[in-house]
């Protein structure tokens, strides 16, 4: 149901049951449950890692079960914005664990540029816009292609014209391989610290180098943008 993924996560020689023996899984089908699986969460203090695997169907989940107690779709529409901000906050709050939390990407095309933009996919208008928010780091997946025509997939970390993530570490590169411990371990390391020696000063910057290079890029991006 969902957890073959996890089958290489330790050993590509395992199967799915041994893996479930290393890697603790407990599914939902209500928010009742969900909320359960965050009180024994606050007290458990043996897991370092929290995975919601995935916010847009909780979202799903939730929605279904407001359309049932209310008549009007906008109630339940409003009680789902709600409540996913709830527990969206309650779990990312979790203390002393990193919590991971996926989520649907959708297309979206803005009605003033033209522009099509990836983003969360959640229900509600609303919500997809606040997800981004609520988080230090938000990376989209995407799967590219190399020189011979392969499939392979990376992590953008930082918002563009197209694809919406954010590092708020600023120790990530644009793109970083999808390996999650090492963009951690990377997250984590201590700032570097320039030290100037006392007989030399810094350099320079010419600034009209700086200048023709900013100016090269705003030219390339009113051409995307079409202004």
């Amino acid at each position: 149901g969902g957890l073959l993924s996890l089958k290489g996560a330790v050993d590509n020689g395992l199967l799915p049951e041994a893996v479930l023996e290393l890697v603790d899984v407990v599914e939902v089908y209500s928010l009742e449950e969900l909320r359960e699986v965050y009180e024994f969460l606050k007290i458990e203090n043996s897991y370092v890692w929290v995975a919601l695997d995935s916010i847009s169907e909780i979202a799903d989940t939730v929605l279904e079960n407001e359309k049932k107690l209310s008549k009007d779709p906008r109630q339940a529409y409003g009680n789902l914005i709600t409540e996913m901000t709830d527990i969206i906050r309650k779990f990312r709050d979790l203390p002393n664990k990193n919590v991971i939390m996926t989520c649907k990407q959708q297309r979206i095309v803005d009605e003033d540029t033209g522009l099509t933009m990836y983003v969360p996919s959640m229900q509600g208008a609303k919500l997809h816009q606040q997800i981004p928010y609520m988080f230090d780091e938000v990376f989209a997946l995407r799967v590219e292609k190399d020189d011979e025509g392969n499939d392979y997939r990376i992590l953008q970390t930082n918002r563009d014209i197209k694809f919406e993530a954010k590092d708020r570490s600023g120790k990530l590169e644009l793109f970083e391989d999808p390996i999650i411990y090492n963009l951690m371990k990377k997250i984590g390391q201590p700032p570097k610290e320039e030290i100037i020696p006392e007989d030399e000063e810094p350099e320079e910057v010419e600034e009209t180098e700086v200048g023709e290079e900013t100016e090269e890029v705003y030219q390339e991006l009113k051409e995307v943008i079409n202004i």
